[in-house]
């Protein structure tokens, strides 16, 4: 089970557009096709949503349940009743992301609200008209967060206190069993045509290999920028997820702020960094290589947060809090407790961040300075003129990245959850 938790979280991480050349082979158009390749780029999202749901149903509960109901009952009955705030929670986070982006609807000649302010701001270059224009955006996104507050957040303390228990996977009959067999299948697909068909449309290795040879450029920037993004994020993190952790009303204040940036539309983020930029409040770094290292921050570094709080919350607290009373000099106790016990989960933080800021796009188009590009916006640019050899041979290159990348993170935290 963690095994499949982590692929499904990995797999997340593969951008739209990669999924969209995947499927380009079934011809898929229009809002067909969109509906269709975003099931494929949400699926593992909400595979991963839907195990988090199940994790906070009591173990005891299910037991007690089977003495006098059928698993399907027990299903229906206990699980589904114990799940649904979380359940509820994930698929309105799940309409804000697809609500939000636009990568997916463009490439199927589709036009959809997010891409109004990508394409506001690229012909009139005012980001104030761009801003007002996803303002309705921010805030069906403000007030969706707000108003699920209450049950994530209580459903977050029940999941931290759950004791997790080897129980007997359920076994369910009739219709349940084949809605679990369509399932399965479908996740199977949205592994499987990724990696053959762009096997396929890349024709060979040495094709694979001259495609990566020629965005030789593309692909030392998109490093650059995602490793400085990577690197930075990890003492925010660590810091805002100290903050999370005490509890209260400040805990919940900022477990609140990190994520309304996971939910924000992407345009808006690199906007907003535009237009500081040029009022000269972020030091002079308007057409700089540094506006999308602080744009993949932005984005990501929250979930660097989550991740160390997910450490965190597992950790003795009177351990963390003895290393600051004893310790003799003012790094002491981060050095010589924090830092030993944190260290697979910073690394696996940094590894999050830098999978996703790999093929982040949204903010990084509108932010990247003329000269420059990254591996996403190479790919995002190929595509518009059609399927080829050599965008393929990048999206192959981007998705072993992203793959090489993940094996690391699940071998750092094998044997934990």
């Amino acid at each position: 089970m963690l095994n499949l938790r982590w692929f499904m979280l990995l797999f997340l991480a593969v951008p739209p557009y990669i999924h969209s050349l995947a499927w380009s082979s079934f011809h898929l158009q229009g809002w067909l096709g969109a509906w269709w390749v975003g099931l494929m780029s949400y699926l593992s999202l909400a595979t991963c949503l839907a195990m988090l749901s199940l994790d906070a149903v009591e173990p005891v509960l299910i037991d007690a349940g089977r003495i006098s109901y059928s698993d399907t009952e027990v299903l229906k009955k206990i699980v589904v009743a114990q799940a649904w705030p979380m359940l509820l929670a994930g698929w309105v986070f799940l309409f804000l992301f697809c609500l939000m982006d636009y990568s997916i609807p463009s490439l199927f000649s589709v036009n959809v609200y997010a891409l109004e302010i990508f394409a506001e701001y690229s012909s009139t270059n005012e980001p104030l008209r761009a801003f007002l224009l996803g303002f309705p955006l921010f805030a069906i996104s403000l007030i969706v967060v707000l108003a699920l507050w209450k049950p994530v957040r209580s459903a977050a303390v029940q999941l931290s206190r759950v004791h997790r228990e080897s129980i007997r996977p359920l076994s369910v009959t009739g219709w349940v069993r084949i809605l679990e067999i369509c399932a399965i299948w479908v996740v199977l697909l949205q592994v499987a045509v990724p990696f053959v068909n762009l096997l396929i449309l890349s024709g060979s290795v040495s094709a694979i290999a001259q495609s990566v040879l020629s965005a030789k450029s593309e692909f030392v920037f998109s490093f650059f920028v995602v490793s400085v993004a990577a690197v930075c994020s990890l003492p925010l993190g660590l810091a805002v997820a100290e903050k999370i952790a005490k509890g209260g009303r400040s805990g919940y204040l900022w477990l609140f702020l990190i994520i309304l940036p996971l939910v924000l539309p992407g345009p808006l983020v690199g906007i907003g960094f535009i237009g500081l930029a040029m009022q000269d409040k972020l030091f002079n770094l308007y057409g700089s290589v540094w506006m999308p290292v602080l744009a993949s921050i932005s984005r990501f570094a929250p979930i660097a947060a989550l991740v160390i709080l997910a450490k965190m919350q597992r950790t003795d607290r009177l351990l963390l809090e003895a290393s600051n009373v004893h310790q003799a000099r003012t790094f002491d106790g981060f050095l010589r407790v924090r830092l030993p016990i944190f260290s697979a989960t910073l690394l696996a933080a940094f590894f999050m961040v830098f999978i996703f800021s790999l093929g982040e796009l949204s903010a990084t188009i509108i932010v990247t300075p003329p000269g420059h590009s990254t591996l996403a916006i190479r790919i995002y640019n190929y595509l518009h003129y059609g399927g080829s050899a050599e965008v393929a041979g990048l999206c192959l290159a981007m998705l072993f990245i992203i793959l090489a990348a993940g094996s690391v993170i699940l071998k750092l935290n094998r044997g934990r959850r």
